[in-house]
């Protein structure tokens, strides 16, 4: 799936249409994509790539942490497992790429 600004609102449970909500909305995208592609040493933007499972819950639940105002850290800790799996399949992703070269 490919997730919109519309998904992550509805996942914030935003009812309201106001533009300085949506630009907040956006800001806080770009900064988890950027946070959860440096945690996972990925490459994910999504906003463009098909995203399911793990990583669009990670993604769509740190939107949710970003939004309601607690730090990158209490994400970290209360989803340390989840990121640890994702983290370590993109690690294996890379060996085997390395490895095929």
């Amino acid at each position: 799936m490919v997730i919109t600004t519309e998904a992550v609102e509805r996942h914030l449970k935003i009812t309201w249409e106001a533009v300085d909500t949506t630009a907040e909305v956006i800001d806080i995208m770009a900064r988890a994509e950027y946070i959860l592609n440096d945690y996972l040493g990925s490459n994910i933007t999504f906003e463009q790539d098909d995203v399911t499972g793990r990583e669009a819950d990670l993604y769509l639940n740190l939107c949710l942490y970003l939004y309601n105002g607690l730090t990158q850290e209490e994400f970290e800790q209360a989803y340390k497992g989840p990121l640890l799996i994702a983290r370590e399949r993109y690690e294996a992703e890379r060996d085997d790429s390395d490895e095929g070269e």
